[in-house]
């Protein structure tokens, strides 16, 4: 009869231990879940401050003949020399300072 009831507490144990592992394993993937939220959040935050700082930037005509001197003079893409461009408001002397600066 105690063997009995030993054994029945014994799975009782192993039940309460596998029940409790479950509710600390949901509560670390919640701990990481939130954790996660807030990066992706943090993320989003920096994305859009960086958007609005340079959509100004995005698609402004840039004099061709600055950039082909920058292409020229460096090492660099069409690509890269127009950007430049574009953050330092066409002006080549403040590009050429800024890709030197890089």
């Amino acid at each position: 009869f105690f063997f009995i009831m030993a054994k029945e507490a014994q799975q009782q144990r192993q039940q309460l231990d596998s029940v409790t592992d479950y509710v600390q394993q949901l509560e670390v993937s919640s701990h990481m879940e939130q954790d996660l939220k807030a990066v992706f959040e943090r993320l989003v935050s920096k994305f859009k401050s960086w958007e609005e700082e340079n959509k100004i930037n995005h698609g402004a005509v840039v004099n061709s003949e600055y950039a082909k001197i920058i292409v020229d003079q460096f090492d660099t893409t069409l690509e890269e020399a127009e950007d430049a461009l574009r953050k330092n408001d066409d002006d080549l002397q403040k590009a050429l300072v800024y890709l030197i600066n890089q």
